[in-house]
């Protein structure tokens, strides 16, 4: 007998499967390179943790150069849009987005009983802004997310795109920008706020900060919806170890920045090297590649090398790479080199 309501019982639980690897090349991680030598916490733990977080979100504005009052943090930015979805749509209105896209929003849509609808992006990955605008007429949505950089796909939405999706929207409006310090994006949404107060900003600590483990993203907006959002917020949802590796995090922003960069000329360098293989390598603005393979089944035969990354069972399949260190993106590449000189034999 199962006890979940029935409305949940066809989900599939979220896959993060655990195995061993000489390269994880599958879950776009980023490289240790904050805190090498260790954090020292000594503050002690009997007490719960502030519950507004105060000085990390006072710390986030000044860095991001918005409003502690526009900020609002959680435990990752997946969190962070689970929470707008449960707090701002009822059961049977609509979400709509465009797909491929990160899987966990359909999970919270149908977790919360939303209406789903989605929009092909074309074949090339681009969006169809005129189907786009189109679908947001026609459906009236209560809720529209914009994953940009897009995962898996890395495809960026350009902003005069964003800017008409979020005019045309009838309701909120999340522009998910997980990937954000791998991309070469111009305008700096964040401003948008007093102009668009339907909009909403993800991000996360996961990605550019190598700080994944930590569990910490946020969302920012204008400040009457940060304070509605904050009224559903799970109390002490951050606990005193988070806040306080947040806090040292960005202390080291102009490290991330420097991180970043890296990471967007590795990812030059490992596109030039796939596309020289017979890859098709499409435009990406994260810290991965989306790639079609000239060889099958790429993901099981690199695995056999102890090679992870992650598969995509579209038709023909495609696969995501995360962008590694010189010596990981070298192996990578000398690795896919046999397997071709192996299928050709």
């Amino acid at each position: 007998m199962s006890w979940l309501k029935p409305s949940l019982r066809h989900l599939q639980p979220y896959q993060a499967l655990k195995q061993a690897y000489r390269l994880k090349l599958d879950a776009n991680e980023s490289e240790h390179f904050l805190f090498k030598d260790g954090i020292h916490f000594d503050e002690a733990l009997h007490r719960y943790p502030d519950n507004h977080a105060t000085a990390l979100k006072e710390a986030l504005a000044n860095t991001l150069n918005v409003r502690p009052d526009q900020c609002l943090l959680g435990s990752g930015s997946s969190e962070v849009i689970d929470h707008i979805i449960k707090s701002t749509v009822a059961p049977g209105q609509t979400i709509l987005t465009f797909s491929p896209t990160f899987v966990m929003y359909r999970f919270y849509a149908d977790m919360h009983m939303a209406q789903w609808v989605e929009v092909p992006l074309e074949e090339d990955y681009t969006l169809d802004l005129d189907r786009f605008i189109q679908a947001i007429e026609t459906h009236q949505p209560r809720l529209v997310i914009v994953c940009s950089p897009n995962n898996p796909t890395g495809t960026i939405i350009p902003d005069e795109a964003i800017e008409q999706i979020v005019q045309k929207a009838p309701g909120l409006v999340i522009l998910d920008q997980a990937y954000i310090e791998f991309s070469r994006t111009q305008r700096n949404w964040l401003e948008a706020f007093e102009t668009y107060p339907h909009l909403l900003i993800t991000r996360t600590f996961s990605k550019a900060y190598g700080l994944a483990s930590l569990r910490l993203g946020y969302a920012c907006g204008d400040p009457s919806v940060i304070a509605e959002l904050t009224l559903t917020k799970t109390p002490y949802n951050l606990s005193r170890f988070t806040q306080a590796v947040g806090l040292l995090a960005l202390q080291e922003y102009a490290t991330m920045l420097n991180f970043t960069q890296g990471v967007m000329r590795r990812k030059d360098a490992l596109q030039k090297s796939l596309t020289s293989l017979g890859f098709t390598v499409y435009p990406s603005g994260g810290n991965f590649l989306f790639v079609a393979s000239p060889l099958k089944d790429l993901s099981e035969r690199l695995k056999q090398h102890g090679i992870l990354i992650r598969s995509f069972p579209f038709d023909p399949p495609r696969y995501r790479i995360t962008v590694g260190t010189e010596e990981d993106n070298t192996l990578l590449v000398q690795v896919i080199k046999e397997l071709l000189n192996e299928s050709m034999d």
